[in-house]
């Protein structure tokens, strides 16, 4: 740990294959060790002789200058939703005028300590996953400094975590349908008026669907009929359609949707079809002229669904069919999906390939609850 001194710079120790030595991080971000405090000013004072004509001569930036640095380095090299990610940590948190500010102290003087409190400060007000995130991308921002010279080390090496039960806001619980709220949902977008004519149009049957396939919605409204056969009963995802910030400066809307691939490459994948999910391309097909490279889910009017208007009928449908869970969201169908299969014996590798995850690890985390009642379930037959 780094510890300020009568403004010279910042003091601490590190130790070095069992041997604990002094360290002196200099007002330029030059580290420097010894045994003792004269041995390393004696070190500075000839380095400064040297070089501190080169080095004092560097313009003195901010961690936010930096940042838009390192922002715009990358602007061209990732996708458009990661950039979105990625100008909102600097925008949004790393710039942000209350609490503790990190971004407007010079770079070349920010230590571990000052960087441990401002993670910690982070654990006031957001959840884990995202003091994660911001914590990898401020990494970023620093090697970016230590490899243009900025900066000698990089002080985020030895960053850690706060502790869970320090963390104020906790992980977000998912939503799971469940058997019965299942069937009452398909028993809703079937219903009809007195007049015979079905009270629910596209987006319920987008809601049905969503629960069939366990598609992110971005999967769902990329799909394009090539896509799609119906002789062999399954659906290629190869493509997503996220929604990112529109930066076109005559745009008449903030935000608009993004063609590009999936999340990652292990999101491309084969998904078979059950009888209602055929049946409900099978009107879209029939209804809808298009070519193969249109998409396939689109509302009444034949524009793109959208988000939004499918979670208002989702709501609308959980709470007309009186189930048990009122409040879900289209990614807590695909949840739904996965929980389905788990409760119904499926492999979790077959879940985790059907789902697209990264890996089966993070198929463990969402469904381990359910993974914890089949497993008492299984030594309960020990009972009979």
């Amino acid at each position: 740990m780094m510890k300020r001194k009568n403004g010279e710079g910042s003091w601490g120790t590190k130790t070095i294959k069992g041997i604990t030595y002094k360290r002196f991080r200099s007002p330029e971000g030059k580290d420097f060790y010894g045994k003792t405090e004269k041995e390393i000013r004696q070190k500075y004072k000839i380095w400064k002789e040297q070089y501190a004509d080169k080095n004092i001569k560097k313009e003195l930036k901010t961690v936010n200058d930096i940042a838009d640095e390192w922002l715009e380095s990358v602007k061209k090299h990732i996708k458009a939703t990661t950039y979105d990610g990625y100008e909102y940590f600097v925008e949004g948190v790393l710039k942000k005028k209350n609490g503790y500010d990190l971004g407007n102290m010079q770079i070349q003087q920010v230590s571990d300590v000052q960087i441990q409190k401002y993670i910690d400060y982070l654990a006031d007000s957001i959840a884990k996953s995202s003091i994660k995130k911001d914590k990898s991308l401020l990494h970023q921002v620093f090697k970016y400094a230590k490899k243009h010279g900025v900066i000698s080390d990089n002080p985020m090496e030895d960053i850690k975590i706060p502790n869970d039960d320090n963390i104020v806001k906790k992980a977000k619980e998912y939503v799971f349908i469940s058997t019965e709220d299942w069937k009452k949902l398909e028993a809703e977008e079937c219903r009809v008026w007195s007049n015979n004519k079905r009270v629910y149009g596209n987006n319920a049957k987008v809601v049905i669907f969503l629960l069939h396939t366990g598609l992110r919605f971005g999967e769902l409204t990329a799909l394009k009929w090539k896509n799609v056969n119906l002789e062999e009963k399954d659906i290629f995802i190869v493509e997503n359609s996220p929604i990112i910030k529109n930066r076109d400066i005559n745009a008449r809307t903030k935000y608009k949707v993004d063609e590009t691939t999936t999340k990652r490459k292990s999101s491309e994948r084969h998904i078979p079809l059950s009888n209602k999910a055929i049946e409900i391309l099978e009107y879209f097909r029939n209804k809808y002229p298009h070519e193969s490279s249109d998409h396939v889910f689109v509302a009444e009017n034949g524009s793109l669904v959208d988000r939004s208007n499918v979670s208002r009928c989702l709501s609308g449908m959980l709470k007309a069919a009186k189930c048990e869970v009122q409040e879900a969201s289209p990614h807590d169908l695909r949840h739904s999906f996965g929980s389905e299969l788990i409760k119904n014996g499926i492999d979790i590798k077959v879940v985790s390939e059907l789902m697209g995850h990264k890996d089966v690890q993070t198929t463990y985390n969402i469904y381990i609850h359910i993974l914890k009642e089949q497993k008492v379930d299984a030594v309960s037959i020990f009972n009979r």
